[in-house]
């Protein structure tokens, strides 16, 4: 596979068959959240979602492993056909497809494996052409270019910078990171790639490989 065919691929198996460094937990665990935020979202109840805000807690080591097994069963709950939890629900949604009921099994599945210990990526979405593009993309987003090994010299972040960063991540607040951009470039930056990343991609998920480079996550 070229670069262009990977960077143009909506498969997120063939994405994700070329990372050739083996990720971090911490990685798989955003990937999983970023696609669980992107595709799931809306099929989620209060419980799951909750859930994976505590594997982005767990991520950071902001979580302990008891509280990501806790909210690992909790989503599971919503995962099992047969449990009571996912009965209530889908009686709420009587006219819901077996399609649509199986997405709202499958999110909860995918927000449960995001908290366990090893977290779990799944690479597919069962033949759903949009939710397998949007994975491909979550993908792009948190692992990065294979076919590059993009660079950041120390000199061009101040505090400034890595507070503006700092903020962005914790806050979720990517539509600044054109000015983010901006700033460091002011500081002498001359990373095209990662430049380019932050202001010509809108799609962006915690974990974004550019601004885990600049700060320093991996």
């Amino acid at each position: 596979m070229t670069e262009k065919e990977w960077l143009d691929c909506s498969d997120p198996r063939a994405v994700f068959a070329e990372i050739k460094q083996r990720p971090s937990f911490r990685k798989i665990r955003l990937a999983a959240c970023g696609c669980c935020r992107e595709i799931f979202w809306g099929d989620l109840k209060d419980r799951a979602r909750k859930s994976v805000e505590v594997a982005e807690r767990m991520a950071d080591g902001e979580a302990t492993e008891e509280e990501g097994l806790a909210a690992f069963h909790a989503a599971n709950m919503f995962a099992d056909p047969n449990s009571t939890s996912f009965l209530k629900e889908v009686a709420e949604f009587q006219e819901l497809s077996s399609q649509d009921k199986e997405a709202f099994q499958w999110a909860a599945h995918e927000a449960g494996m995001a908290c366990w210990p090893e977290p779990q990526l799944c690479v597919g979405s069962r033949g759903d052409f949009q939710r397998e593009r949007l994975r491909a993309k979550v993908f792009r987003e948190v692992f990065g270019n294979p076919f590059r090994s993009p660079s950041l010299k120390l000199n061009c972040l101040n505090s400034g910078t890595i507070q503006l960063a700092e903020h962005i991540y914790h806050e979720r607040a990517f539509g600044d990171l054109p000015v983010l951009a901006e700033a460091m470039e002011k500081e002498g930056c001359t990373a095209t790639d990662i430049l380019e990343h932050f202001r010509e991609n809108s799609f962006h998920v915690r974990g974004c490989w550019a601004l885990d480079l600049i700060l320093d996550k991996s």
